[in-house]
């Protein structure tokens, strides 16, 4: 009986190990899918994001665009002032 005791003794502590392995493992799921439904919704939220300014840069060029179609002396005058600013910029910038 003693070797049937000591036996059951064994099975006890490694059931008792096993379930204390099996409870940290199930707390690390529930932590990973917890990160990844926030890791989720944080790239829906980027995906909209990126709808949302994707729609705006083709509206805004849209307008651009027809807005250099119809006065193309405002046009020239701001390229002329953009291409102005910018080599300024550049010269501070060496300087």
């Amino acid at each position: 009986m003693s070797r049937f005791s000591q036996l059951e003794s064994e099975n006890t502590d490694r059931f008792d190990a096993l379930a204390s392995k099996l409870s940290s493992l199930k707390k690390i799921t529930q932590d990973i899918n917890t990160q990844a439904a926030q890791d989720s919704s944080i790239v829906n939220d980027l995906n909209n994001g990126m709808s949302t300014l994707v729609a705006s840069v083709k509206t805004t060029s849209t307008k651009l665009a027809r807005v250099m179609n119809q006065n193309t002396s405002l046009t020239r005058m701001v390229i002329l002032g953009l291409l102005a600013i910018f080599i300024l910029w550049t010269l501070l910038k060496l300087w």
